[in-house]
């Protein structure tokens, strides 16, 4: 079986090559091999090119193909024709293991592989910020379906590219986070002409991007929330009934009973904007009912939400 090697080739500056990653390219130059490329839209290409260093990027993928799916995943089959016939060396932007599709589609079908590990823009954005990532941080690529933000914890955005991705990202963030939110854009970080601006979030789609540019939004403390999560809901009850705020229903079967009746009264006639009040209050009486069995240690919401899922399945 032939072997796959998978590079990671760092932000762009030869500089964060690990000396791994730079005795292997050398090998590759004097074997007279190809090095494979997903991009060749990074800086690292001067490198290769003052090296004579053979190379070959997949680009012209990007534009033959549909969607970014179908992109690396036509990526992961060339490799996988060429391994049939000798060994492959591929080369990523930054670490293989962050937001890398082709890596992972690799990985999955083909087991002969070597990594060598590259440095992740990502190392060098949060030393410039000064951020400890202990504390959390979501990763986002916005060229996926779905980003999932979470304005609980820190979030950093890659691959804005240009302004109409901006502005996909803004509107995005516009639902969670409120629009003069500070933003903080990272270009060409770890590069000669490294630029970190800060704008509002209203502001986003007007800035000029590269295919090395990244956003870092700060995670919202609880007074400037836009959107609240589960999880905060449950923290304010536990707060609520830690200092005896919320008093005992004795009458809250008769209650629960009667909003039942009226959300099957608001389903029938399509009322469903009274049907969310309806929702509110059976969803708020659970949560508590929930937090007061986690307190007396029988059950908490994680269990009732799992045990749910495990009866879809």
């Amino acid at each position: 079986m032939n072997k796959l090697y998978i590079l990671g080739l760092g932000p762009g500056d030869k500089k964060y090559l690990i000396d791994e990653s730079i005795k292997l390219l050398e090998s590759i130059k004097n074997k007279n091999q190809t090095l494979y490329l997903r991009t060749d839209k990074h800086p690292i290409i001067e490198y290769l090119n003052e090296n004579n260093i053979n190379y070959n990027s997949f680009d012209y993928i990007y534009d033959e193909s549909e969607n970014f799916d179908d992109v690396y995943l036509s990526i992961a089959n060339e490799i996988l024709k060429k391994l049939e016939k000798e060994d492959v060396y591929y080369a990523v932007p930054g670490n293989p293991f962050i937001a890398e599709k082709t890596v992972t589609n690799l990985l999955e079908k083909y087991e002969n592989v070597q990594i060598i590990h590259g440095i992740s823009f990502l190392d060098i954005l949060i030393t410039r910020l000064k951020i400890d990532v202990i504390y959390g941080m979501n990763v986002i690529n916005p060229l996926e379906a779905r980003m999932n933000i979470n304005n609980s914890v820190d979030n950093v955005i890659m691959q804005v590219y240009d302004k109409i991705v901006a502005g996909e990202v803004k509107l995005e963030l516009m639902n969670y986070f409120d629009d003069k939110k500070e933003v903080i854009i990272a270009k060409n970080i770890g590069l000669c002409d490294e630029q970190i601006d800060s704008v509002k979030l209203y502001e986003l789609d007007r800035y000029e991007y590269n295919h090395l540019t990244s956003l870092y939004i700060k995670k919202d403390i609880i007074e400037e929330k836009k959107v609240f999560s589960l999880n905060d809901t449950l923290d304010k009850i536990k707060e609520l009934i830690d200092n005896d705020l919320i008093v005992e229903d004795n009458n809250l079967f008769e209650k629960l009973k009667k909003e039942i009746d009226l959300m099957d009264k608001n389903l029938k006639d399509n009322e469903y904007f009274l049907v969310q009040d309806n929702i509110e209050i059976l969803l708020k009486e659970i949560l508590i009912i929930s937090q007061k069995a986690r307190k007396f240690g029988y059950f908490d919401v994680a269990d009732v939400i799992s045990s749910i899922y495990k009866k879809l399945q």
